[in-house]
């Protein structure tokens, strides 16, 4: 063959290989198994999609049949961003089914596939393809308000569990407290939207879930473990030993956990989504007097990306941040910052006067987006050298559910090991974080000499804040 004929078509193939490495699109997940699909089965999902290449993407077409409805957050995917595609599934046909849908993208020669499977044994002929609202969760009331059935049951024996507790939660903060009658039920009418339902009874292992409250979704069963004799025995004195040591607050806290029969203080459901409760002190320093504690000089940096959204996570989050609103004082400075695809100060130098402000910033945090972790870090900690309080506690406070990317890892850790000698601590929450990202997170926290915190309970997330901020500025 010419040799000229031949370099042109080594170069072809060069660009056709860089285009497929660098203009690809990638979907997280991209197989969906919907299992067995019930009455009262989540057929909603979201799917991250991912432009790891140079060109700004836009979806062309899909092959999602009528019984499909999906929405992106937004149209145009920008290098090395991600956006959430929301998919429902409605059903017309009982059976079990497998199919894979292509998605062509403007600088894909080839589709992005996604594969998805379950068996249908239950349809709803009267469900409302428009609920829920994809445009925002959970604040839009798309449809009204219906009846929502709760059933808790033992795991072991699979009878009802009278008297356990159902807690709806939205936004990190209680709605309301539904208690099970003699058959393991209790019955709510509820508005459609995006819940964290945890369930819990004495003598059990509590379970949890994030879902949806629709038409179609309008059921929930939770089967409990029970906890092991000697485990009741041994969290009894665990907890009987707290409320002895513990502050005013914890106490209660402790005791709603023992006393299921005791209903907490709760906002009823309404839409749109109340304020937090608050609890307002006759002296507004009682948790945080300055006898005791200095001054706080406070960035809480928080991840917002897509995993994120799931399992309850922010809801945990936020119930701690609310704590925090309540509590600060005037001679001390909170900001927050959120970052998933970039870095954005959100809240600076919120003071006891700004309680509002800090549970709006709070309210208004939604996941999605990829995480750039180090883009995060350097911003908290310039806000925090920014706000540097001589004397005080310069503390910057890290949610997240997981480990970082390898490539932002050493830049932390770099960060941190820099900072720290600035007299700046780290603390990280690892919030559901398993147990590997745990003990990378764990570690960043000894770099910065702060603490790892691990949130997963809701009762206790709601002091975990506090509490850490109270470590690091007694005096």
């Amino acid at each position: 063959m010419n040799m000229r004929y031949t370099w042109f078509y080594v170069c072809l193939l060069s660009i056709c290989f860089s285009q497929n490495i660098f203009a690809q699109i990638v979907a997280e997940p991209s197989s969906i198994d919907f299992g067995v699909i019930e009455r009262n089965t989540d057929r909603v999902v979201d799917i991250k999609i991912t432009n790891q290449g140079n060109e700004a993407a836009l979806l062309l077409r899909s092959g999602f049949t009528f019984e499909y409805r999906i929405l992106q957050s937004q149209k145009s995917i920008q290098p090395g961003e991600s956006i959430t595609l929301r998919v429902k599934y409605t059903p017309r046909s009982k059976g079990v089914f497998n199919e894979d849908i292509a998605l062509w993208y403007t600088v894909m020669d080839k589709p992005v596939m996604l594969s998805f499977e379950g068996d249908v044994q239950y349809i709803d002929n009267t469900d409302n393809p428009e609920c829920p609202s994809f445009n925002a969760r959970p604040e839009e009331d798309c449809c009204p308000e219906n009846d929502f059935l709760a059933e808790i049951y033992d795991n072991q024996t699979g009878d009802p569990i009278r008297d356990a507790r159902l807690r709806i939660i939205q936004q990190g903060t209680l709605q309301k407290t539904l208690l099970m009658d003699r058959n393991g039920q209790s019955e709510l009418a509820v508005p459609i939207a995006y819940y964290y339902l945890i369930a819990d009874a004495e003598g059990y292992f509590p379970a949890d879930s994030a879902t949806y409250i629709n038409r179609r979704n309008n059921s929930i069963r939770f089967y409990l473990d029970p906890l092991p004799e000697s485990q009741v025995i041994e969290e009894i004195a665990v907890l009987t030993e707290e409320v002895v040591q513990t502050e005013k607050e914890v106490v209660e806290e402790i005791k709603i956990r023992i006393d299921f029969s005791k209903e907490e203080e709760e906002e009823p459901i309404a839409e749109p989504i109340p304020e937090p409760v608050t609890i307002e002190n006759e002296d507004e320093d009682e948790n945080l007097p300055e006898s005791r504690f200095g001054r706080n000089n406070v960035v809480i940096l928080v991840d917002i990306s897509q995993s994120m959204n799931q399992g309850g996570k922010m809801d945990l989050l936020k119930a701690s941040m609310y704590g925090l609103a309540d509590v600060i004082r005037d001679i001390d400075n909170v900001s927050l910052i959120t970052y998933a695809s970039h870095s954005e100060v959100i809240l600076e130098k919120a003071t006891g006067s700004d309680r509002e402000k800090l549970r709006e910033a709070t309210r208004s945090l939604e996941a999605g987006g990829m995480t750039a972790g180090a883009e995060g870090f350097k911003t908290a900690y310039a806000l925090v050298l920014k706000n540097f309080i001589d004397g005080g506690n310069n503390q910057v406070i890290v949610a997240t559910d997981g480990a970082f990317r390898a490539a932002d890892q050493e830049k932390i850790d770099k960060l941190v090991r820099k900072h720290t000698k600035k007299k700046v601590k780290t603390t990280v929450i690892g919030i559901k974080s398993t147990s590997g990202a745990s003990r990378t997170l764990a570690e960043i926290a000894d770099l910065g000499h702060g603490t790892f915190i691990h949130m997963e309970d809701y009762d206790t997330s709601k002091y975990q804040l506090v509490e850490e901020i109270k470590s690091q500025s007694s005096k």
